[in-house]
């Protein structure tokens, strides 16, 4: 079903029919759960339509949002014998919509109020015809009723631009510029993918109304030089400097097969630029054929500082891993390859920023692999950041290996088979936290986290985890949602959907992360040796380390840090409630480094005297492998 593609490269939004669903957030609760993070680092795709969209009355509301606090992290204690307090990043989830498909998101201030709306594609609104029994997909503007925040969320509401009716199968991530050269700026998407190749780019025009607000008409379709191709984002660039708007996109044709799946002829990705011809109130274009390359989530970027837009090119499906494409500086002249990398496997996204504060912009990738592939390259799932080398240095590299830096590597897909789902999945970069420093947030699409990777001073990044239980988490957007002054983030989930099961359409979300700033006394009250042994299917695995303990009224919450022989390091939570006689029970993470999944284990102790202490013997499941073991640790002031 290549699930995980799907959601990375084109998904799909769907609501109820009509023109506007609201959801009052005005009783949003509050609960929320310090999220820490851990301190160990790791070194921001069409048919064309028959009939115009649904024009029914304005759907009722949805249900009150729900509020529930995310996970926790854990951090390493400090090493600065004086008590010290630092600021930490709290998130709390609010469930927005419920829209089937929820996909993509495109900032843009469509009435001029300062506060960003939101275009959001839907992939797929459910069940459709065989073969596929996918249908098409939808088109909404999301936006918070009144504008600007003022200290709370609000109430949003999902305006419907098209939907299935308008027969645009799987349209994926959008831009916003003027495509017909009017002076009014359109929503262009890039339409088709695996299961539904046949795409191209849909335009729908901009409406300039009489407050200066932009609506938007029905959409329309470029002519294209091909029909079994499906593609991604249209970058806009006048990329012949003639002084209006052409685009770069990239797309790919599925490859051929027999009846008995066998491969007779390979897919073919293809780097296209289209012309603007510059004929006033109309889309006219004339398509160039760049090179043979890419397939998924690019950027342009001038890398050599010739004055032109070169393309950073991620490639999923064939070719090096990461390359960058070199603009001739002429319409017809040939573009040339250069390698990035070749070592992460299946290239998904590149994103242009200055990661380090030199004032030179960097780029940061991701791949989009699985544990269980085939290729050993394809294994590791990471998120990486290149600085670009000096442009006199360009031509005698053969990579940029030695300017790359580690951000991430660990996710893990719960899917077995690896051409069926992967990780990780749609990036974006931002000051989180308000430090100076630039963050990343990733979606795990095939694996179910949501991701801030926290930039620290000494350029490292440590882990927090926003949200856990996502199913196809796509695309994300970080701004001031509540205007309380510190960054959110609205976080699209395509979910789920299983037809056999009556899911005839995706079970989908859109959520709000609301960041609230507490504090973590990083200098633990308690701390002491710990003794672990587990009884695994290869043996004893046994680790004695340290531990590392804050207790807050009837709460118990720190790490520990020990290193298994076959398990792995740990570098993980404990925590437990005690009760009236002093009883603890709690549970205790445990790491397995070769399935890069970490599981809860119950632990039982006491508190007494400025002492807690365990002495823990029982069974539990890491996954599928069943494991008896022994926990023994004394913590004192």
């Amino acid at each position: 079903m290549q699930n995980i593609v799907f959601l990375l490269l084109g998904l799909s939004v769907a609501c109820t029919m009509g023109d506007k669903e609201s959801v009052d957030q005005s009783d949003l609760e509050t609960d929320s759960t310090d999220k820490e993070p851990s301190s160990e680092p790791s070194s921001e795709a069409t048919s064309e339509p028959t009939s115009e969209p649904s024009s029914a009355p304005t759907s009722e509301p949805s249900s009150a949002p729900t509020s529930e606090p995310t996970s926790e992290p854990t951090s390493e204690p400090s090493s600065d014998p004086q008590e010290e307090a630092e600021e930490q990043m709290i998130f709390t989830k609010a469930a927005v919509f419920t829209l089937p498909g929820t996909a993509w998101l495109h900032p843009v201030d469509l009435n001029g109020d300062g506060f960003d709306e939101y275009l959001m594609t839907s992939m797929t609104e459910g069940l459709g015809d065989w073969p596929s029994f996918i249908g098409a997909g939808a088109g909404y503007v999301v936006s918070r009723d009144g504008g600007v925040p003022n200290g709370s969320l609000g109430s949003w509401s999902s305006e419907v631009v098209f939907d299935r009716t308008a027969e645009i199968d799987w349209p994926n991530d959008s831009n916003f510029f003027d495509m017909n050269n009017d002076g009014i700026k359109d929503w262009v998407i890039g339409t088709g993918f695996i299961p539904l190749p046949d795409g191209g780019i849909t335009w729908i025009p901009g409406i300039e109304n009489s407050d200066g607000s932009i609506s938007f008409d029905i959409p329309d379709v470029i002519e294209m030089p091909r029909t079994e191709y499906f593609y991604h984002k249209a970058h806009p660039a006048d990329m012949d400097n003639d002084g209006d708007m052409d685009f770069v996109t990239t797309s790919y044709k599925n490859p051929e097969k027999d009846w008995f799946g066998n491969v007779t002829e390979p897919g073919i990705a293809k780097l296209e630029w289209f012309e603007n011809n510059g004929v006033a109130g109309q889309a006219s274009f004339t398509h160039h054929e760049i090179s043979e390359n890419g397939g998924a989530l690019m950027e342009l970027h001038d890398v050599d500082g010739d004055g032109d837009k070169d393309v950073i090119l991620p490639q999923y499906f064939n070719g090096a891993s990461l390359v960058w494409m070199e603009n001739p500086g002429s319409a017809n002249g040939a573009w040339e390859e250069h390698v990035i990398n070749d070592t992460t496997g299946r290239g998904f996204e590149a994103i242009i920023a200055d990661m380090n504060n030199d004032g030179i912009e960097d780029i940061v990738y991701v791949n989009h692999n699985h544990q269980g592939a085939t290729d050993p390259s394809e294994q590791v799932m990471g998120v990486y950041w290149f600085e670009i080398p000096p442009a006199s240095t360009l031509d005698g590299l053969g990579n940029w290996d030695a300017t790359m830096t580690t951000i991430f590597e660990g996710f893990y897909v719960d899917e077995t088979n690896a051409d069926q789902n992967g990780a990780p999945g749609v990036t974006h970069v931002g000051d989180v936290d308000g430090d100076g420093l630039m963050d990343v947030s990733v979606s795990g699409d095939g694996d179910d986290g949501l991701y801030i990777f926290h930039q620290q001073p000494d350029q490292s990044f440590s882990e927090i985890m926003v949200d856990t239980g996502t199913a196809m988490a796509g695309d994300h957007h970080m701004a001031d949602l509540d205007g309380d002054g510190d960054m959110d983030f609205l976080w699209t989930i395509y979910g789920s959907q299983d037809i056999f099961s009556g899911e005839f359409e995706p079970q989908s979300e859109v959520n709000v992360y609301l960041q609230e700033v507490g504090e973590v006394n990083t200098n633990p009250a308690y701390t002491g040796t710990v003794e672990f042994e587990i009884q695994t299917s290869f043996g004893p695995d046994t680790c004695t380390g340290t531990v590392s303990l804050n207790i807050d009224g009837s709460s118990v919450a720190g790490s520990y840090q020990c290193g298994f022989g076959v398990i792995g390091n740990q570098n993980n939570a404990i925590t437990g409630t005690i009760d009236s006689n002093g009883n603890i029970t709690g549970e205790i993470d445990v790491t397995v480094s070769f399935a890069s999944e970490t599981y809860p284990i119950p632990w039982e102790g006491t508190y007494s005297n400025g002492q807690v202490s365990c002495n823990t013997s029982s069974s539990a499941q890491l996954g599928s492998m069943a494991v008896d073991y022994v926990l023994d640790f004394t913590a004192v002031q």
